[in-house]
């Protein structure tokens, strides 16, 4: 028996991103000094969004008698135009479904879009607009981009989880992802369902601080929020 690739986009992660304490703690711990962030930072960093479809997925039995899972996936960064994505993981867990196995992850190396981003100073004053009474401030800031495509490995552990892992090559740069993602997993016939854990992290930067806050989301496969990737 063959369930059909089914191509209803469903949007699987969405939503605000929280602060990752626990990895907050660690770095501080590690630097031996506190990141202290402030409100508005924490504010202005939860407003950076990863989002995460499912294109297409379907099951077919394999020669052994289980079902083998085909799932193509879509993965997205909507960052705040203060922010700038500097690392992005996303693991997709089988833990909820005992006895699945992770065949194949596609593409095992993607070539991802990002941003050079140039910011320079020039002299700036203020010229009231004749005949208007509003001030306007002359030679500004200039920001440049420069975009390029890059390489980002990515791996996964052949057991029952799948890794994929974003970076930027070096500071100065942001990522800006529209990535096709497709999986391959085999899980046993007594199943009815292949259920998936989806973890989400990042690292986002703030234009005009030196350090990156760490972000955190979610998305169970249990209870009122099933993720399932064979139907």
């Amino acid at each position: 028996m063959t369930v059909p690739l089914q191509s209803d986009l469903e949007e699987i992660v969405d939503g605000e991103l929280a602060i990752d304490e626990e990895e907050l703690l660690q770095t501080s711990q590690e630097r031996g000094k506190i990141l202290d962030i402030s409100d508005k930072l924490r504010l202005l960093a939860k407003q950076n969004r990863l989002s995460l479809f499912k294109k297409k997925a379907g099951r077919r039995k394999s020669p052994s008698g289980n079902w083998v899972a085909e799932a193509e996936l879509q993965f997205q960064s909507h960052p705040h135009p203060d922010c700038r994505f500097e690392q992005v993981m996303l693991a997709v867990s089988f833990k909820l479904s005992p006895g699945a196995r992770v065949l194949t992850v596609r593409p095992e190396q993607a070539i991802v879009h990002q941003v050079k981003v140039t910011e320079s100073l020039k002299p700036a004053f203020e010229a009231e607009i004749p005949g208007i009474g509003i001030k306007s401030t002359l030679g500004a800031e200039k920001t440049t981009e420069q975009t390029f495509d890059q390489q980002v490995l990515i791996s996964y552990n052949g057991e029952n989880c799948a890794l994929w892992t974003f970076k930027i090559p070096a500071s100065g740069y942001e990522l800006s992802l529209d990535v096709p993602l497709r999986l391959t997993v085999e899980f046993p016939a007594s199943m009815d369902v292949l259920r998936a854990h989806v973890q989400i992290s990042a690292r986002v930067g703030v234009r005009g601080w030196p350090d990156y806050v760490p972000l955190v989301r979610k998305k169970s496969g249990e209870g009122n929020t099933p993720v399932y990737l064979d139907r």
